[in-house]
């Protein structure tokens, strides 16, 4: 199995020391990806990536990974579009992975729960975690669309 030392992305610098403590290595400023927006390839920086806000960040980690990196997409916060080039993918070899929940088949889908609440838990992760009324709902969404929320958010119904 191959070691590496997580890098975190993140649009909150207030955070660093709780993605610090969930295992991140370094933690950079988002704007830093947006550099050289129009240089066909960026240096090689990453041996593999995970992008849950899509657009202009999914190009440039896609512009700036290494020989052969994967990156892992599954999210479209930030736009569900992508403008890119295809120099990644012939130059680097490159792969853009979807994460397909949907039509994954439950057996795995419950293992891949079960893990992530177990052996691949992270130490810390329980700070990411909020819970809210569906009344208080709005309040959060609100504050997501402003940047200001972070981490997940577990509604209550009952």
């Amino acid at each position: 199995m191959m070691d590496f030392e997580v890098t975190a992305v993140t649009g909150k610098l207030g955070e660093t020391p709780s993605l610090k403590g969930i295992g991140a290595k370094a933690v950079l400023d988002r704007e830093l990806l947006l550099e050289d927006p129009d240089r066909a390839l960026l240096k090689g920086t990453w041996a593999a990536g995970v992008d849950t806000v899509g657009g202009v960040y999914l190009d440039s980690m896609l512009r700036s990974l290494k020989l052969h990196a994967v990156l892992a997409v599954c999210g479209n916060a930030a736009s569900p579009e992508l403008n890119t080039n295809v120099y990644p993918f012939i130059l680097r070899g490159v792969r853009l992975q979807g994460i397909d929940s949907a039509h994954t088949p439950l057996d795995v889908r419950k293992e891949m729960w079960r893990r992530l609440g177990s052996d691949w838990k992270l130490n810390g992760i329980d700070a990411f975690i909020r819970t809210c009324t569906l009344s208080e709902l709005n309040g959060y969404i609100d504050a997501m669309l402003v940047g200001s929320g972070y981490g997940r958010l577990v509604v209550n119904l009952s």
